[in-house]
């Protein structure tokens, strides 16, 4: 008999022998088939042990979620909440207590003011308009005196007077009684003003690595500026704290920042030996004589939080410092799309949410979401979804543990679902079982046979199957029981 000629998309024809109501019957032997069942098992078992994913995963022998150690599992974040601001400023006090550096505006009439022809008295007002960063103080009037260090100021003809810790009324009683005292006015005709013609200042610096710019990307939003700012802020008394050096600065840190506030005091102080400060730098050993006060922002929900009055109030020479969140990254392999994205700051992401974040396989047959070129209902019995996903994570030492999640018992049960800490390696397998159930539903289910029989003793049978391009020309017999 002739051979059949090839027809269709890409199937090829061939001769049945043994069917057909005129056919003769065959009796193989059945030794023949159980041989050939033999061969293809044993050639499965080789294919699968050698390099199979799910057979030969490295991290598949980890440590289950429920008995994971308290050391190794990622506080939550769900009933944290921030402070309240009002703990990063302080106080006002009733009235304004003169230390130094504060400018005093004084007139006593015959010594700071002539008496005979009378002076004007100084009159000093702000501007109307008040620009950015440029404190608007209340009208003064008087010649300016400075507070020195030591908290005395110079009266001309009079000599020093000390006036650190008093309010404006106690010092311009204490300026009229220290000219009677010396006999230089008489109390019934000694004119003698005091008011605040400019408050003491302390300029700190603000160091934010905050970024300028962002982008949408595959692994979210990122940042795509890391320039960061500083500035120098001059805070007037009594404002002089972290609440203030913020406002002035750009308010609180961004998402792409870490949620707390650094400050760095005592490192650099007026004084100190430039050279020594150099040495220390540049020596391997830590810095000594600073303090370094550490202010989280967020709190758990009923917890008192932990912030000092002196810890928030900033003095000339310190550093406020607004860090970046660089290392705040998850990683994704396996059967994940491969790359690294960003945790969020304020809220916990568990195992199930960092699957969908990156888009990966979840509960859908395993058909990945970013192949756009492919069938959203693949044909057969349809794939298993792979459930198997070990979280390789960092332990204090040093060293590493995987640590297994099941997908499927973590989304019937909460305590399952492993909370995701900075560093953790998220890598998707499939389990043994899955694997071999998608090799045999893709390998023997998804073949389309299409037979059209004759009324004769030889049939015709169509096999739409990949195979090479090119094909010999004597096409092979098959036979086909009845």
């Amino acid at each position: 008999m002739s051979n059949a000629k090839p027809f269709g998309r890409s199937g090829f024809g061939f001769r049945v022998s043994g069917f057909g109501p005129n056919a003769e019957p065959r009796n193989p032997k059945p030794g023949r088939q159980v041989v050939a069942f033999l061969r293809m098992a044993g050639c499965l078992l080789l294919v699968a042990g050698g390099g199979c994913a799910a057979v030969t995963n490295p991290v598949a022998d980890g440590i289950p979620v429920r008995r994971l150690p308290a050391e190794l599992l990622e506080p939550s974040k769900a009933d944290e909440q921030t402070i309240p601001l009002s703990l990063l400023g302080q106080p006002k006090p009733p009235v304004y207590r003169i230390d130094a550096g504060d400018v005093l505006g004084v007139y006593v009439e015959g010594f700071l003011g002539e008496r005979n022809p009378p002076d004007p008295l100084p009159i000093h007002v702000g501007p109307l308009v008040q620009a950015r960063d440029v404190h608007r103080f209340s009208p003064a009037a008087g010649y300016p005196v400075p507070v020195d260090d030591d908290g005395t100021i110079s009266l001309p003809g009079a000599g020093t007077l000390s006036v650190r810790g008093l309010s404006l009324p106690e010092a311009r009683n204490a300026v009229r009684d220290f000219y009677v005292e010396n006999k230089l006015l008489k109390s019934e005709h000694a004119r003698v003003i005091v008011t605040m013609l400019t408050p003491r200042q302390h300029q700190v610096v603000v160091m934010r690595q905050e970024s300028s710019a962002f982008g949408v990307t595959t692994e979210g939003t990122l940042a795509t500026s890391k320039r960061g700012t500083g500035n120098f802020v001059d805070l007037i008394a009594y404002q002089n704290d972290v609440l203030h050096a913020l406002a002035e600065t750009g308010g609180l840190p961004g998402l792409d920042a870490v949620n707390e506030v650094v400050i760095h005091r005592g490192f650099f102080r007026p004084g100190d030996d430039r050279a020594a400060v150099l040495a220390q730098l540049e020596s391997p050993a830590p810095l000594c004589g600073g303090e370094i006060v550490r202010i989280p922002l967020r709190r758990p929900c009923g917890a008192p939080p932990e912030i000092r009055l002196e810890d928030v109030i900033l003095h000339t020479g310190d550093v406020v410092f607004l860090e970046a969140r660089t290392d705040d990254l998850f990683f994704t392999g396996g059967l994940l799309p491969p790359g690294a994205y960003m945790l969020p700051r304020d809220r916990d992401i568990d195992a199930l949410e960092a699957v969908s974040r990156v888009r990966g396989p979840f509960f859908n047959g395993a058909f990945g979401v970013s192949n756009l070129a492919g069938n959203q209902v693949q044909p057969g019995l349809g794939s298993p979804s792979p459930t198997l996903l070990a979280v390789v994570r960092r332990t204090p030492g040093g060293g590493q543990v995987p640590i297994i999640v099941d997908l499927r018992e973590a989304m019937l049960h909460p305590e399952e679902r492993l909370i995701i800490r900075p560093g953790d390696i998220l890598i998707l397998q499939e389990k043994p079982g899955e694997a071999m159930v998608r090799y045999f539903s893709q390998t023997f289910f998804n073949f389309e046979f299409v037979w059209k029989a004759f009324s004769s003793q030889h049939t015709l049978g169509i096999v739409d199957t990949a195979a090479p391009d090119r094909l010999s020309p004597q096409l092979p017999t098959v036979n086909i029981l009845r």
